[in-house]
């Protein structure tokens, strides 16, 4: 039996019975195993690939991984662990691979740990990016002050008991029309010890806030903000109104940011117009940024959500991030709920396992617009009565899909996003992305193998 990866590291030529390797799997994973009168079936949450003649099982729940001969493989297809050795069988119950009973995995289930209120002023800006998805909203309509004096209200319900994150949104957050509400809401809650502040900014206006940013550094968990690649190819897709483009603006501004200690995301938006220059944007920001602690890079593929995905495939992206990972020393980032349990198996984290609700924490969100309605979706931003919180339970609803939560790869993609799912629905069209899922984990396996 060949042991590539998981919770216990074993040495192939280890001279180890198979009964001693499973009593120190036992021992370890707090297993316990009693081969009696069983009904043995796969774990839903373990996945089978095979590609190139090797063959391999992953669980995404408790990040354990393995390979198997063609024998075994084929037993775990056809569901046939009655013909296993005792031995063989104790060792894939104890990774978890085969399951003796009906589990109820709902203990698993994560509870989010606070509430995220987006806010948004205005969905007027100061830029013109040519991919921005809020270019049909209003941009003459600004929060009025009884709006503001009711979005307040709501911060203050839902702050009382929970963890709240509120998020400057836009439109662009930091604009002159925009910074006393700012300055209000973060003296209100300076001294709260349950809220802490976010800004989703391009930042250009960073000046107008300079003196909030200093005061309330200390409640500020970070600013997100986007450039999309080297100077030719940023400015030529994230520009003033006037043409003018804004790449040396923002990467001063990272500039000062990070050497006033003020942690930042860069957000990178990834189609195939910008995919070759990241290498040479990540040696700029290296370059720029001496406090790599406090810097991550994270990589948002460009996606039509009304139509349904474009540009950059799964796989690209996943090479995209192992390259940049490779050359970086700032830290480096894939926004897919994927990514993140790729690297829980590569680094064979132990620990309590998690299963996501969905494929964002909608359920958790509060995006107010202009107008103070409230959806549980920042990318409608208000737009579709549908994500109005008013209808959270439809969505629940909608978001429950047994096909989805049936899959074994369902700890990879958790159905996927609620708003693209229900916008192929409505056309006819496939949502499900598992083929792809599936090249992402054959690349990934690869890799493992070569370590």
């Amino acid at each position: 039996m060949n042991i590539i990866k998981g919770n216990l590291f074993l040495d192939e030529k280890m001279d180890n019975s198979l009964v001693d390797i499973i009593y120190k799997l036992l021992e370890n994973q707090l297993v316990e195993y009693d081969d009696g009168d069983f009904i043995y079936k796969k774990n839903k949450y373990s996945a089978l690939f095979g590609f190139e003649n090797n063959f391999f099982i992953v669980n995404f729940l408790y990040k354990t991984f393995d390979k198997l001969d063609a024998k075994t493989y084929e037993k775990f297809i056809a569901n046939n662990f009655e013909t296993m050795d005792i031995d063989e069988r104790a060792y894939y119950i104890a990774r978890r691979y085969i399951d003796t009973h009906d589990y109820d995995y709902k203990k698993y289930m994560c509870k989010s740990a606070y509430e995220t209120i987006y806010i948004t002023f205005s969905y007027a800006c100061n830029l013109k990016c040519t991919y921005c998805f809020e270019a049909n909203n209003n941009k003459a309509s600004f929060m009025g002050k009884n709006i503001f004096e009711k979005t307040i209200k709501y911060i203050n319900d839902i702050s009382k008991e929970k963890i709240t994150k509120i998020v400057f949104y836009g439109g662009e957050p930091i604009l002159l029309s925009n910074v006393n509400y700012i300055k209000d809401i973060m003296s209100r809650y300076k001294k709260h010890r349950n809220v802490f502040f976010e800004f989703i900014t391009n930042g250009t206006n960073l000046e107008l806030v300079d003196d909030i940013i200093e005061k309330y550094k200390n409640k500020i968990s970070k600013l997100i903000i986007t450039i999309d690649g080297t100077k030719y190819v940023h400015d030529s897709r994230r520009m003033y109104k006037n043409g003018e483009g804004t790449f040396y603006k923002i990467i001063n501004s990272l500039k000062i940011l990070n050497d006033r200690g003020i942690r930042v995301t860069i957000r990178v938006n990834i189609d195939k117009g910008n995919y070759d220059v990241q290498s040479e944007l990540l040696h700029i920001l290296e370059m720029r940024l001496k406090n790599k602690k406090i810097i991550d890079i994270e990589y948002h593929r460009v996606e039509d959500k009304e139509n349904g995905y474009s540009g950059v495939e799964l796989i690209d992206m996943y090479l995209l991030v192992k390259e940049m990972k490779k050359k970086a020393t700032i830290n480096i980032m894939w926004a897919e709920p994927l990514y993140g349990r790729l690297m829980e198996i590569e680094e064979n984290k132990e620990g309590y396992p998690i299963i996501q609700k969905s494929y964002c924490n909608f359920e958790n969100m509060h995006v107010i617009d202009p107008l103070g309605r409230i959806s549980c979706c920042n990318e409608i931003n208000g737009d579709d009565l549908f994500f109005s919180r008013a209808n959270i339970l439809e969505i629940k609803k909608m978001n429950y899909r047994p096909i989805c939560q049936n899959c074994d790869l369902w700890l990879l993609c958790y159905g996927g996003c609620n708003l693209y799912y229900r916008n192929m629905n409505i056309k006819g069209r496939n949502a499900c992305l598992k083929q792809d899922y599936i090249k992402v984990m054959e690349m990934f396996i690869s890799d493992l193998m070569d370590k």
